[in-house]
């Protein structure tokens, strides 16, 4: 049986973070863009209180893209989006496992924000955020790496929120991945970054020997 817990505290942080070089997707161009950090506290049942955390960048534009909004009313939408969550993860009485309190709050995070005009891709940041630092205050309390929680489905992911899907695909699934010997990593560039070349996002002196660059939906393999 996966681990059941419950939240007792959430903080967030954030921090200023200047771009070595401007990036641009869309129309909007972004220079810099604060990083929020969440601080989970929660108690697991029968083993204690546990810390975890988690960091992800407030991207101007990237989680609404409606053109009347600005960049940092876009922003604000995720820091409204972060506050909705902890209010709706805090107010959860009693024990339910990682994917259990996910499943309790996020129809009720969605028609939240969708009274105050936050869609769907923005009012799951708050959620996402919360559960990525619970799931690491589950791993660090367990001592497992993330790749053998998931196997061993930490989390508790069932099929409630997939109605095509039975609890056993879930775990069945989870249970028969193999672990990569290697994994390769996706540069994003920007549209007005340049590829080829000396000082380019391929230039191995700049980019610690990136291969593969995505822009926009085109992809791009260099040996």
């Amino acid at each position: 049986m996966p681990p059941r817990l419950a939240v007792r505290d959430i903080a967030f942080f954030e921090r200023p973070v200047t771009f070595a070089r401007p990036f641009r997707f869309g129309a909007v161009v972004i220079n810099a863009t604060p990083q929020m950090f969440a601080r989970v506290e929660v108690e697991i049942e029968g083993k204690g209180k546990a810390v975890g955390a988690t960091a992800e960048f407030l991207a101007a534009k990237w989680f609404d893209k409606r053109p009347h909004l600005s960049p940092q009313e876009t922003i604000t939408e995720l820091r409204r989006s972060l506050l909705i969550a902890r209010e709706l993860y805090l107010a959860q009485a009693g024990f339910e496992t990682a994917f259990g309190l996910h499943a309790a709050c996020i129809g009720a995070q969605i028609q939240v924000c969708a009274k105050e005009d936050i869609p769907p891709l923005a009012a799951a940041y708050g959620p996402a955020e919360i559960d990525k630092a619970i799931l690491d205050a589950l791993l660090r309390a367990t001592g497992q790496n993330f790749f053998d929680g998931m196997a061993a489905n930490i989390a508790g992911l069932d099929a409630r929120l997939s109605r095509d899907l039975g609890d056993e695909d879930i775990s069945r699934f989870l249970a028969g991945r193999k672990r990569l010997d290697r994994v390769a990593i996706r540069h994003t560039v920007g549209m007005d970054d340049t590829v080829e070349g000396e000082g380019g996002v391929a230039d191995r002196r700049e980019n610690a020997g990136g291969a593969l660059f995505q822009a926009q939906a085109q992809w791009r393999s260099r040996a």
